[in-house]
């Protein structure tokens, strides 16, 4: 980022703020104790998190300031006839300032942009839930590191689930074949757990309807097209549509719909839905493999070909609840091993490249999302196996 002046038409033309421009401000202040929360604010502009983007580069600005406090404050001799010596010290004194000025000018231009940014985000959201954007189409929802889904899949209780989906979604019940729509998103509440399901072909001479899991694709077993009514009127399944759609009820209803949906799984019957198979088990051997955190990751693929195909659950589940309990533990040794490294990089004990510093964060990045993924997996996995052994 070249410092900029008042007048430069490049400033005036900014309409955001890209990782090239908080890099070029950190050039500007590099080797400050404070640079570092430059390179934060970059981590966080790339997570879209814009408003924590603009505080911590406040931060980094009413810091700067402060340390060159004493440099701005002084003023420049003006007085002719003094000796070389003095005329040098005064133009090195104006130069300083100078810089001083155009790099608060460029921590200015970023925090204006980014309010700007902010403002405008918030302008495209409804009044009565600032989180959500109108804009979103269920794929858009649905996609790998989407707000709604991170928030969905990190639950860890259905009345969670509920909460975010309400934020999310307006709720309409199926009552008629009408209601059921290809692709459009689901509720399905089983009796022992809840999914998001989305049923990928809705002929009026299918009997039956292929159904899949809404986040990973998964096939499941085909449900009739007159049991689907039938959980519509138990209120077991509703229909989901992204906020700004059209509403059939009214806020309250829709509430009630989906507590309903949640208090009367337990006195319904089971909807004979079968998630769990073999390639549910790939799927976490690809995961835990990936993470780099589960030594004996080859032992999921030896339950699948054995105690899995043999159906004992028991057995199945003993295994691999057992590597789960290590990955749990070396996952929170990474975790603390991550926060001791930001530590020591923040208060100036490891001091890196930018370029490196960058790099670094976006490996982190990468391994905790691979992490995440195994740890998702292993859950489900193991509350599928829970479940195949409370029937058994």
């Amino acid at each position: 980022m070249q410092t900029r002046g008042a007048d430069n038409p490049s400033r005036r033309r900014r309409i955001s703020v890209k990782a090239e421009d908080l890099e070029e401000l950190y050039l500007l202040v590099q080797g400050a104790p404070y640079a570092n929360t430059i390179l934060d604010a970059q981590a966080k502009l790339a997570q879209q998190e814009y408003e924590t983007t603009r505080e911590l580069i406040a931060s980094a600005r009413e810091r700067y300031q402060q340390s060159n406090r004493r440099v701005l404050r002084q003023e420049v001799g003006t007085v002719e006839g003094v000796s070389k010596a003095v005329r040098q010290q005064n133009l090195r004194l104006k130069q300083r300032q100078d810089r001083c000025r155009s790099v608060l000018e460029a921590f200015d231009d970023v925090i204006a942009v980014l309010s700007k940014m902010i403002k405008l985000r918030a302008g495209r959201k409804p009044a009565s839930d600032a989180a959500v954007d109108t804009t979103f189409t269920i794929a858009q929802l649905l996609e790998q590191g989407s707000r709604f889904r991170v928030e969905y899949e990190t639950a860890h209780s259905t009345r969670v689930q509920l909460a975010i989906i309400r934020r999310f979604f307006d709720v309409q019940s199926v009552v008629s074949q009408a209601d059921i729509v290809a692709d459009d998103l689901y509720f399905l509440v089983g009796k022992e757990h809840t999914y998001l399901v989305q049923m990928s072909d809705v002929r009026t001479e299918l009997a039956a309807l292929p159904v899949r899991l809404a986040l990973s694709g998964q096939q499941m077993q085909p449900i009739a097209r007159s049991k689907c009514l039938e959980m519509g009127q138990r209120k077991s399944l509703v229909r989901l549509v992204p906020k700004g759609g059209q509403q059939r009820e009214d806020a309250a209803e829709m509430q009630q719909v989906l507590e309903d949906s949640v208090t009367s799984a337990a006195s319904a019957e089971p909807q004979d839905v079968e998630i769990l198979d073999a390639g549910a088990f790939s799927q976490l051997h690809d995961a835990a493999k990936r993470s780099g955190l589960v030594a004996n990751a080859d032992l999921i693929a030896h339950v699948r070909d054995r105690e899995f195909r043999r159906g004992d659950s028991q057995k199945a589940f003993q295994l691999i609840e057992g590597l789960f309990g290590k990955f749990t533990a070396a996952a929170t040794q990474r975790d603390q091993k991550l926060r001791r490294e930001d530590v020591d990089i923040a208060s100036g004990k490891v001091r890196m490249s930018p370029k490196a510093l960058m790099e670094k964060r976006a490996r982190d990045i990468a391994e905790t999302q691979r992490v995440d993924r195994a740890r998702n997996r292993f859950l489900r996995v193991l509350e599928a196996l829970r479940v195949m052994l409370r029937n058994d």
